[in-house]
């Protein structure tokens, strides 16, 4: 992939020389230098694209984009109140708003943003699961949990928001329903590693141990490079060993909540890429 990576760039360099303005070519050096891991000068050749063309949507939305990977959330968050000003009946701009402010821990504007983004389209599941991570942050637990329900009705493919409603009842004791949400994560994608994480814990608890080992192991083949990863080895250290010491880590609490895969919160245009997301709301 470097030599790929090198070869593009070789091409697009030349292209430029030839045409130093031409918009597809500035455009497709800055998706390069993203690639490549230099935001700060895919920034620069979206800013003067934008010159030219101020209140291009496609753009607007690649620059709010590229500042949150640079973690300019308040310019990021102007340009996404633009984009709402620019297309004021997209659902989808409201939602982008939404997360912009919620990356800025704005939780009661982000509530409004995702509100509003539900009033233009109700059956947008997206905005519901986005709500919901808002009341759950906010510890309005059983609002939460009336928005995860509902995103499961409009969009029963997607497990996050049966991940979520598990992260609900644990927050409400109730483990049963916990497990039970975990468990309908995994029917609707048996890859969704951080459930089996999630009842692991819950097993462990419990002491049923031999589920607790099953869960963890799983977590730990279907994703090994997972957020989880040391916590889960350091509890089967913990089960298989019981004299192990207790791991200190910084994550060594309860699994995150999770975004929609590759949806959100990530922002729409980011949405279109195969990428994980690039933002979970802490528990």
């Amino acid at each position: 992939k470097l030599k790929d990576l090198v070869g593009a760039r070789s091409s697009l360099e030349s292209a430029l020389n030839l045409a130093p303005n031409d918009r597809r070519v500035l455009l497709a050096m800055a998706t390069l230098n993203e690639a490549e891991g230099h935001p700060e000068k895919a920034e620069t050749l979206l800013t003067r694209l934008l010159a030219a063309n101020p209140d291009n949507i496609d753009l607007l939305e690649k620059l709010a984009d590229n500042l949150d990977l640079q973690g300019k959330y308040d310019q990021s968050t102007l340009i996404f109140q633009k984009l709402v000003q620019i297309n004021p009946n997209s659902h989808e701009a409201f939602n982008d708003l939404g997360l912009a402010l919620q990356r800025r821990k704005d939780y009661s504007g982000a509530m409004s943003q995702f509100r509003k983004a539900i009033d233009l389209k109700p059956d947008y599941a997206q905005a519901h699961i986005n709500l919901g991570n808002i009341h759950l942050l906010m510890e309005n637990y059983q609002d939460a949990a009336q928005e995860y329900k509902k995103a499961m009705e409009l969009s029963p493919k997607d497990p996050s928001p049966r991940y979520n409603l598990g992260l609900v009842m644990t927050k409400l004791n109730d483990a049963n329903g916990a497990m039970e949400a975990y468990h309908q994560a995994l029917q609707v994608d048996p890859k969704y590693s951080n459930a089996y994480y999630a009842l692991g814990l819950i097993y462990q608890a419990q002491n049923q141990l031999q589920e607790a080992v099953h869960s963890f192991e799983k977590y730990l083949e279907v994703d090994p490079q997972g957020p989880y990863n040391n916590q889960a080895r350091e509890s089967l250290a913990r089960i298989q060993q019981p004299t192990a010491p207790e791991y200190t880590g910084d994550n060594a609490a309860q699994p995150h909540v999770q975004a929609p895969p590759a949806v959100h919160t990530q922002t729409h245009s980011q949405a279109q890429k195969p990428t994980a997301p690039v933002h979970v709301i802490q528990t």
